[in-house]
């Protein structure tokens, strides 16, 4: 009896996911790197700041300025760490969550007042546009008010003016609802909106200058496929970037999970 023989079919197909492998450790490897190089610049300034307020008693305005620089830094690298242990979180499997009937009001009023000092530093308007009765939503609070922070820490860093933040509720998606937020900055180049959305890894793009908005898109996008929903990105008319989440209406989800028993 001879041996059997892959078909052409499945050898293309091993091919093909042995292509997908290699693009993922491709695209860990970069983004390692990129983060690397991110807390290297963040930590040299932070020690720059630190040997300066040392080496000699500055004037009253210097180290008042010396001291938020450091601040800063600290606040950026603590958060780019949490960033870091949540994707892992996320993409193990390991991180808990629970599925529960949630108002989304006071979460997304919440999320907002958390960035309107930062927004108002920079000259950036930021807005709320919640209505009334909104419907209750079937989400873990804590992982849909952090894709939120994501969603809002991203508009406010390349905002030019104004923040806009929404619920939508119109039909277009139905059975869940929309939460929108969108800022009048550059937009969001196509090859990083290809690497986020059409099945690569939003993490392997973490410009230098852009901070780590790569790892709170991916994120946001990985917090979106726990809460069974869908993350995605749209173009605003006039320039700037428009995010969307959208989770599960909890009347809808009810229904599903009492059909599929």
């Amino acid at each position: 009896m001879g041996h059997a023989t892959e078909s052409p079919a499945a050898l293309r197909a091993v091919r093909g996911q042995l292509g997908q492998l290699r693009n993922v450790r491709r695209a860990e490897s970069r983004m390692m790197g990129e983060v690397s190089h991110e807390l290297r610049n963040q930590l040299a300034l932070l020690v720059c700041a630190v040997e300066q307020l040392a080496a000699a008693p500055p004037d009253p305005g210097s180290r008042a300025r010396l001291v938020e620089l450091a601040q800063r830094n600290l606040r950026s690298m603590a958060r780019l760490v949490s960033d870091l242990l949540d994707l892992s979180r996320l993409g193990s499997g390991r991180l808990q969550y629970r599925l529960e009937r949630t108002a989304p009001g006071p979460i997304v009023a919440r999320a907002a007042d958390s960035f309107r000092l930062l927004a108002s530093r920079r000259g950036i308007t930021l807005s709320v546009d919640l209505e009334r009765g909104s419907p209750e939503v079937f989400v873990d609070r804590e992982l849909f008010e952090r894709a939120l922070d994501n969603m809002l820490e991203n508009a406010v860093r390349f905002a030019a003016r104004s923040v806009h933040v929404s619920v939508e509720d119109d039909g277009s998606e139905p059975g869940f609802a929309v939460f929108s937020v969108e800022d009048d900055g550059p937009g969001v180049p196509e090859g990083i909106l290809n690497l986020a959305f059409d099945g690569g890894r939003p993490d392997s793009w973490l410009p230098i200058d852009a901070g780590h908005a790569g790892l709170g898109l991916a994120i946001c996008r990985d917090i979106a496929e726990r809460l069974d929903g869908r993350f995605w990105h749209e173009r605003r008319r006039g320039g700037g970037a428009r995010f969307r989440l959208a989770v599960r209406r909890y009347l809808e989800a009810q229904e599903r999970r009492g059909n599929a028993s």
